[in-house]
């Protein structure tokens, strides 16, 4: 049963992914760069090893030809350093993710490929994934499994490519 707007009595409705960033449990983190050709920009995020799974949105935005993958059980080495911020959607919220999340990882095996699309060209930008160009919660939504490292991995095909992924997600414990 929802609630009743004070000003025109009409009952009010929200679904659960927006009830959780008024609950204070949904995060977001952004990261862009210039790629080269060839190159590649590694986001490593990795779950913690507790009951609540993070269900999460993603979003690659380049301005030209690009090949974005991702790796489940990946082996590379968080580099302390190149630690990047997870944001609670409600600003006011003390809450923080459980999610530990870094870019340019060390090297190691990339584990297995669960994700992979190519887009833009030599002269259009690309924008995909999870939340974008058309996709919506329900059909883009990918609960991430517990104490399990994933690697993000964006390959340029082309020379100064102008790229930023968005990860949005939040943090449930099954009842």
């Amino acid at each position: 049963m929802g609630f009743r707007d004070k000003t025109t009595f009409s009952e009010v409705g929200i679904d659960y992914a927006h009830h959780e960033v008024h609950s204070g449990s949904h995060y977001f983190c952004t990261y862009a760069a210039t790629v080269a050709s060839a190159a590649t920009m590694r986001i490593l995020v990795t779950t913690p090893n507790t009951q609540k799974n993070a269900h999460m949105l993603f979003r690659v935005n380049s301005t030209l030809l690009t090949t974005y993958q991702i790796f489940e059980e990946n082996e590379s080495v968080r580099v302390a350093a190149n630690a990047l911020i997870a944001r609670n959607s409600d600003r006011n919220s003390p809450n923080t993710s459980g999610l530990v999340i870094s870019h340019t990882p060390t090297a190691g095996n990339n584990g297995d490929l669960i994700w992979e699309e190519r887009f833009g060209t030599a002269t259009l930008p690309g924008n995909r994934g999870g939340g974008a160009g058309g996709f919506g919660r329900a059909d883009a939504e990918m609960i991430l499994k517990q104490n399990t490292s994933y690697l993000y991995q964006i390959t340029s095909g082309t020379n100064a490519n102008l790229v930023s992924i968005v990860m949005e997600w939040y943090e449930h414990t099954n009842k």
